[in-house]
């Protein structure tokens, strides 16, 4: 048997301890999320990106990864290592709202470079704007990209949707049956859940100050329009076409032509708000203008003509080419018309 000294014997167990404190200094699975989800909820973005050891994501799918859009009205109920090898780890939690909804989501670790990094640290969302040209989550409000419902990658924790007051549109959105305007978000045991459709809707309505702005906008338009003293104003609700100058000529001498005139509204329109895929289509209803106006026959004779002609763009009688966009919760933004039907009586 071969005997080992006291300093052999001191050189072992100090070698042990040294392995122990080595191990224990590697933060376990559930240690790192617990950590990362504490810096999720004190809304300290860098830290959290740090823990879970990802890259930062850019661009527009990154828009809402700023503490501005988190709220921290949240709790952290439990979080559990469900399995662990040497490599790869998964780890449930739970959070929670302070009316005790809960959320539960699993996320999935990777150990590289002798540490744990979270490989689903985001939830994907598909955000749902409505008629709306911005999107609104937890008060933080950014301009709609494009069309169509767009996917943002989400930290975890609470969204509230369209909670910003505006004076021009009420909103109301919905994500469940039940109509909570809100959602927990926590990763997918699959990997990144989603994409979440939240609200599921958004039903936007016009309020008062909203139809006043409308109502004003288009009738200034129009008194714009009356002013110009030819046949068919460029961009108005209202124009003599070819086939209304023919009826006014009807029955005069060959040549005859229509040489002056002028515009006078006879009644304004009715607004009609009509929601659309974005913002609203305005429908004008009753609106008349009448043209007065002197045609001159080739023989020098010059009479007097009156007409009578609906306000009116569209295809339809009650339709318009006006459009309404609500850019931001206070900003309602009126559109005029590039063509009329030059519908008269």
């Amino acid at each position: 048997m071969i005997g080992i000294g006291v300093g052999g014997l001191v050189f072992l167990l100090l070698i042990g301890v040294i392995g122990v404190t080595l191990a224990n200094s590697f933060p376990d699975p559930d240690d790192v999320v617990d950590e990362y989800l504490t810096a999720v909820k004190q809304r300290d973005i860098d830290k959290a990106i740090d823990v879970a050891g990802v890259a930062r994501p850019s661009g527009e799918q990154a828009r809402f990864l700023t503490p501005d859009a988190l709220d921290s009205d949240w709790e952290i109920r439990s979080v559990r290592t469900e399995s662990e090898t040497d490599s790869v780890a998964q780890v449930t939690a739970v959070i929670a709202r302070s009316d005790d909804v809960s959320v539960w989501g699993s996320f999935k670790l990777s150990h590289k470079d002798d540490r744990w990094r979270i490989d689903n640290p985001w939830s994907e969302m598909k955000l749902v704007a409505g008629t709306l040209s911005y999107l609104d989550i937890n008060k933080v409000v950014v301009p709609r990209r494009g069309d169509g419902d767009l996917t943002y990658l989400m930290l975890p924790g609470l969204y509230h949707f369209y909670q910003t007051p505006s004076e021009v549109v009420e909103i109301r959105p919905e994500t469940t049956s039940a109509g909570v305007a809100s959602v927990l978000l926590l990763p997918h045991p699959h990997g990144i859940r989603g994409p979440w459709r939240a609200p599921r809707s958004v039903t936007v309505t016009a309020t008062k100050a909203g139809h006043d702005i409308v109502d004003r906008t288009v009738r200034g338009h129009i008194d714009e329009c009356v002013k110009r003293e030819v046949l068919r104003p460029l961009f108005c609700p209202f124009g003599l076409s070819r086939g209304e100058l023919l009826r006014i000529t009807e029955g005069s001498q060959e040549g005859t032509q229509v040489t002056s005139g002028n515009w006078k509204v006879v009644r304004y329109p009715t607004i009609v708000l009509v929601p659309k895929e974005i913002g609203f289509d305005i429908r004008l209803k009753d609106g008349v203008v009448r043209f007065s106006g002197i045609k001159q026959e080739p023989d020098g004779k010059r009479v007097s003509v009156s007409i009578v002609c609906k306000i009116s763009t569209g295809s339809r009688s009650d339709q318009t080419g006006y459009q309404a966009t609500i850019t931001t919760p206070k900003i309602l933004t009126v559109v005029r018309p590039e063509t009329s039907d030059g519908r008269c009586y």
